[in-house]
């Protein structure tokens, strides 16, 4: 998904679902495209009331890339957000 389609998907929620809350987890997809899209994504979630993110999905034709990260990715997102308190790193799908 795409931080256009992001923006979409909330918008349409926001307007199906009026005055009830939003609330999404994503999950990034390859460190390489994460990184790529990282400003356009920072400010694809203001619709949203709540917004977890998730490990970055690694894709097995790149290597892991320490440079960017869902943490990092929260942090930024957090600095666009109407409410900076609700956005937050969401950790490993696979743990827990």
């Amino acid at each position: 998904m795409n931080p256009a389609e992001i923006r979409a998907i909330l918008r349409a929620a926001k307007e199906w679902y009026m005055g009830k809350r939003i609330i999404l987890v994503f999950q990034p997809h390859t460190y390489s495209r994460t990184k790529a899209l990282f400003k356009e994504f920072a400010n694809s979630f203001n619709d949203s009331d709540f917004v977890g993110i998730a490990d970055i999905f690694a894709s097995a034709r790149e290597p892991k890339d320490e440079s960017i990260s869902s943490e990092m990715l929260a942090e930024e997102i957090k600095k666009h957000h109407p409410h900076p308190k609700n956005v937050g790193y969401a950790g490993d799908w696979n743990e827990g």
